[in-house]
């Protein structure tokens, strides 16, 4: 077998192979064409590229830079040699499908095992802490969202990141992997703030599941050794514009560097206003939405978003290494919802349109005081309510 210096270096290769053929989905989008070839059938280049969700072209294009790199075979369709296969091994990829919808199709009497055995851990979990507005998915829900990132070509992976897990997506990777006879993740990458939940994680997950446990507050960067580490990231986050942003920063920080990786969402469905707000979010973080599956999550209680949510697949794309600056970012700002509760708000007189901003920590601390004193320029009783007040978000530009 060959000791090739870029086979020593998985990730070498990859990056190798992106600079090689310019791909705009970088290392990512080359990994996802070793993924579809890690199975032991040849592929054309055409399964490839829709696999890998690249054009033929391109697709053609990375499996002629692999096959100078002695990664492919010379034969068409297209084969790994031995080093190919070791370099599969090394990266965690397996030959794995999910070809039926994940959110609506049967469950196999093993998953459905699987989702209720977590059903049973919400009761040994701390309870719901409103404060942080946690919620706890249903166990089928969980077992859901893996078998979506199975589908979207994200699992297996070599390191999987997830941004608060008071959901324990980290046992039902673990325990959906031990189902299928196929390990998911080389490691899973946890960064909660919450000891209670990482404790519930590390007493549920199997044993020799690779979960990496990292209490953080992630109003503050990552720290080092979770930063630029993982090749896909989910999040369930606050269900606040700042949330959502700020949990996806910090996805984005723990994400390999370069385009092309998937970030998965789950986040309750908004007004237009809040929504259009999200999405300006998204597009600033330099992610694109690849696919948006509306209220398929459900949630024991979260009465405040109808217990369902919607889940997205995001891509990052290269906007998003030059134009956003959020990875040395402290974030000293309202981001759950009862800290929203707290913002300052813009009401407006009915009778001449002046514009008042009322808030704990405002002169006027409440609109019945607002309404008490009178509207200063005509005397009028009756406000609107208008806008929060503005509030940065990281990494937002001025």
């Amino acid at each position: 077998m060959s000791t090739s210096p870029a086979l020593t270096a998985p990730f070498g290769v990859l990056a190798q192979v992106a600079d090689a053929t310019q791909l705009g989905e970088g290392e990512a989008g080359v990994l996802r064409v070793l993924r579809a070839l890690a199975g032991p059938d040849r592929r054309a280049a055409g399964e490839i590229s829709r696999f890998a969700r690249l054009p033929v072209p391109v697709a053609s294009a990375v499996l002629g830079e692999l096959r100078t790199l002695g990664v492919v075979d010379g034969l068409r369709p297209a084969g790994l040699t031995a080093d190919g296969r070791a370099l599969v091994a090394t990266l965690g990829l397996r030959p794995l499908t999910y070809a039926v919808d994940p959110w609506s199709a049967p469950l196999s009497p093993d998953l459905v095992a699987v989702a209720g055995a977590l059903d049973a851990l919400v009761g040994q979990q701390p309870d719901v802490d409103v404060t942080l507005d946690q919620s706890f998915a249903t166990g089928e829900t969980k077992v859901r969202r893996v078998l979506w990132m199975i589908a979207a070509g994200a699992l297996p992976t070599p390191s999987l990141l997830i941004v608060g897990d008071d959901d324990l997506l980290s046992v039902a990777v673990a325990r959906v992997g031990a189902a299928l006879g196929v390990p998911l993740a080389g490691e899973v990458v946890v960064i909660d703030i919450s000891a209670a939940i990482l404790a519930t994680i590390a007493s549920s997950a199997p044993p020799d599941a690779a979960i990496d446990l990292i209490e953080h507050d992630v109003r503050r960067p990552l720290p080092p050794a979770a930063r630029g580490r993982s090749c896909v990231a989910s999040t369930d986050p606050p269900y606040t514009t700042q949330g959502a942003a700020l949990f996806l920063a910090r996805a984005l920080e723990g994400l390999r560097p370069g385009p092309g990786w998937d970030a998965f969402l789950h986040y309750g469905a908004k007004p237009p206003g809040p929504a259009i707000d999200l999405q300006g979010e998204l597009t600033r973080l330099g992610l694109v939405v690849r696919e948006l599956r509306p209220g398929v999550n459900h949630y024991l209680g979260a009465g405040v978003i109808g217990g369902r949510s919607d889940a997205y697949r995001l891509e990052l794309t290269a906007q998003q290494s030059a134009e956003t600056d959020w990875e040395a970012t402290a974030y000293d700002g309202p981001l759950y919802t009862a800290d929203l509760r707290a913002r300052p708000r813009t009401y407006v007189c009915a009778g001449c349109g002046e514009r008042f901003i009322v808030g704990p920590r405002e002169p006027i601390a409440t609109v019945g005081a607002l309404q008490a004193h009178g509207c200063p320029t005509c005397g009028g009783t009756s406000f609107r309510p208008g806008s929060l007040a503005p509030q940065s978000i990281p990494g937002e530009k001025a």
